[in-house]
């Protein structure tokens, strides 16, 4: 599997400062107001790993996600969402969406080979933590570890059917969300826009794919 991407420290600065305190380097989103935009787009052979912590736990907060929206009729080939759910209290979370076409404007009218959601899998805090998804393992997609990478804290995997050979249009964001806005998407059209954006410290992503 070939690593496409690394993004341990991405301001210097930052780097700097934290090292000189003994704490590991990290780029952070302190006022939840700022996105990153990746400019990768997720597909069937992609694999994830984000370390974080999360600096507020509040629902509908978003990790690393990317979504083609909710536009009635088109094909949401890859949808990719790391995010904080809610299920009685705060959980760490992921959606996943492939090849499911939407009757109407609200996601929950995905034909039902598409929509993949596992919630409550594993109470959100503000510890450090390891989240992996990788498409190409056979079960377990999403894994929740705790911060030093040495235990698996919970796992969910992708209900059959899961097809192969998807790619999102839309790039992953760091501290929210990217999607389409609702009422402009073409097979051709790359505007985006972000949102949910969360307060938290990375330490480090890197994506693989092959």
């Amino acid at each position: 599997m070939k690593k496409l991407m690394t993004i341990a420290i991405l301001a210097g600065v930052m780097a700097t400062l934290t090292a000189a305190f003994g704490e590991d380097a990290y780029i952070a989103n302190l006022e939840g107001k700022q996105f990153l935009n990746t400019g990768y787009c997720v597909c069937t052979n992609t694999r994830i790993e984000i370390d974080f912590q999360m600096l507020e736990i509040a629902s509908s907060k978003y990790i690393l996600a990317s979504n083609n929206g909710s536009q009635s009729g088109h094909r949401d080939n890859l949808a990719c969402e790391i995010y904080i759910g809610f299920n009685g209290v705060e959980n760490f979370s992921f959606y996943t969406c492939t090849n499911g076409v939407l009757s109407g404007s609200n996601s929950s009218n995905l034909t039902s080979s598409g929509l993949r959601r596992g919630t409550n899998l594993y109470t959100a805090d503000t510890n450090r933590h390891v989240i992996v998804v990788d498409y190409t393992l056979p079960t377990e997609h999403f894994q929740v570890w705790n911060g030093d990478f040495t235990q698996k804290l919970a796992a969910w995997t992708v209900p059959a059917p899961f097809l192969d050979n998807h790619r999102s249009t839309v790039p992953l964001a760091l501290f929210g969300r990217c999607y389409r806005p609702s009422g402009i998407y073409t097979e051709t059209t790359n505007y985006t826009m972000y949102a949910y954006s969360t307060k938290m410290k990375v330490y480090g992503l890197k994506i693989y794919e092959g």
